[in-house]
């Protein structure tokens, strides 16, 4: 009889670490700067928002330019669309702060019917290489 009031209390305290495990949350990473700076589409290119809309700016990130040029863009298949809507941007490589890394192409919808998406690039400047992000226009 006593082994199974142990028994008992032992599944007592796997049970509640069970379900706090389940409840745990990691808290998000630290942002780390990159070279990955969003462009804002040119001023012609600006629809002025929809009543109702809200804006989608990206927060200022510092920017940090890598020393050389990226790789060769890594080949993708993009997979079959999600949506009739759904358009494909692809991949590209982004500077870490001592290496670039790949970032995978993803579908996104369209925000408008007429939007088209002007992809990103990587820009040689006078301190090295940094990322112009892509916009809709």
């Amino acid at each position: 009889m006593e082994h199974l009031d142990r028994l008992s209390g032992i599944g007592a305290i796997l049970l509640s670490a069970t379900a706090l495990t389940a409840c745990y949350e990691p808290p998000p990473p630290a942002p780390v700067a990159s070279a990955y700076v969003p462009a804002p589409p040119p001023a012609a290119a600006q629809p002025a928002p929809a009543q109702g809309a809200y804006s989608s700016s990206v927060p200022a990130v510092p920017v940090l330019a890598a020393p050389y040029a990226p790789p060769a863009p890594r080949p993708e298949t993009p997979p079959p669309a999600p949506s009739a809507s759904a358009i494909w941007q692809p991949g590209h490589w982004y500077w870490n702060g001592s290496q670039y890394a790949w970032i995978p192409g993803h579908y996104v919808a369209r925000p408008t019917a007429t939007a088209n998406w002007m992809p990103g690039h990587w820009q040689q400047g006078p301190r090295g290489w940094t990322w112009v992000s892509g916009y809709w226009s």
